[in-house]
Order: C-alpha cells, then sequence, then structure tokens
C-alpha cells in the first residue's frame, strides 16, 4: 500500500518489484491518493521492491529500495545415526552424527536426556558420548530442534538405550552348626 499526497494530482503510481515495474490500482480522495498492489503466491527468495507516485505535472517520487525474505519451508533434520546402539554401559562410547539445513538456519541443537529425564547437555554440532557421559543404563532421549530466521523449526527425535551389563551382586548367607557365614559373591 502506498499513499501519495500532492497539491495537484496524482496520475499514477507504480511498483517496482525485482526491476520490473507494475501499475498500481489507484483511490483518489481530494489530494491524497491510496495505491496498492497485492502479491500472492510468492515462491521462497529474496525479494526487493519501491514505489513511485507520478503528478500531472510529470513530478515524480519514490519510497527507498526494500528487500523482503519469503520463506515458508521448515528446515531439514535428522539424527543420522547414533554408533553403538545399544550400547554397552561403562564399555563403550557413542558417537551421534545429525543434520539440520535450511537457507535461512538461525539454530540447530540436540538435547540429550538421561533415563531419569533430566538434561544431560546441548550440543551444535556432532558429539561423542563417553561411558563417563553415559553414567546410568537405560534409554536416553535425544531431540534435535532446528529453526529458521522466519521462525519456521522441525525437530527429530531418536533414543539411545545403554544396556546394563554389570551383573548383580549376590550375598550368600550359610548357617551351619549355629554358625553364619556371609560370603560376597
Amino acid at each position: 500500500n502506498l499513499t501519495a499526497t500532492d497539491d495537484y494530482e496524482v496520475f499514477v503510481c507504480w511498483l517496482e518489484w525485482n526491476g520490473a515495474n507494475e501499475t498500481m490500482s489507484m483511490t483518489l480522495q481530494g489530494s491524497t491518493s491510496y495505491c496498492s498492489v497485492t502479491k500472492t503466491g510468492l515462491a521462497d527468495a529474496n525479494y526487493s521492491f519501491r514505489a513511485y507516485a507520478n503528478d500531472t505535472s510529470g513530478n515524480i517520487n519514490q519510497t527507498t529500495l526494500r528487500n523482503i525474505t519469503v520463506d515458508t519451508t521448515a528446515p531439514a533434520v535428522n539424527i543420522v545415526n547414533i554408533t553403538p546402539n545399544p550400547a554397552n554401559f561403562t564399555f563403550q562410547n557413542v558417537t551421534v552424527n545429525w543434520t539440520a539445513t535450511d537457507v535461512y538456519i538461525n539454530t540447530s541443537i540436540v538435547n540429550v536426556t538421561f533415563p531419569n529425564g533430566t538434561l544431560f547437555g546441548n550440543f551444535t554440532a556432532n558429539f561423542t558420548l563417553t561411558t563417563v557421559n553415559l553414567s546410568a543404563p537405560g534409554n536416553y532421549t535425544l531431540v534435535l530442534f532446528a529453526n529458521d530466521s522466519a521462525g519456521n523449526f522441525a525437530t527429530d527425535t531418536d533414543y539411545l538405550f545403554v544396556n546394563d551389563t554389570l551383573p548383580p551382586s549376590v550375598n550368600l548367607d550359610i548357617h551351619a552348626n549355629d554358625t553364619y557365614l556371609n560370603m560376597n559373591l
């Protein structure tokens, strides 16, 4: 929308859209002209535009050149692999590879939570969880989140299974001749 005011009459308004000119519809009310054009169905891209007004005396004025970005596409996200999965508790490091792509990517992060649901950490690139990091057997949750500058976002969730490989400790109480023996196995 463009509002143009002139002591005489505005003759025409036009829009320069990515270097091409097109006439705008115009409504005149006294010395003020209201000009408009609607752009629909725009593909994801960068666009530049400015508007012009021309009065009946041939005087022309213009707005500054403006730039906009149309982005309706969410980032593509993928937890590529978790290796090994399942992992053996206290024996194996785990490597996590992931991707997040978008022309206008803003943030991409993987949150890892322990089996009890508490947050272990946030990672902004591929990473390795060591046996020290994997401090409890169970199911670890990995959530990849990415957003772009237009606010589009995507998530991907995967799980790391850490097997309990530690044998239970066993205590054996033996009763013989009113004597008790305690043995740890």
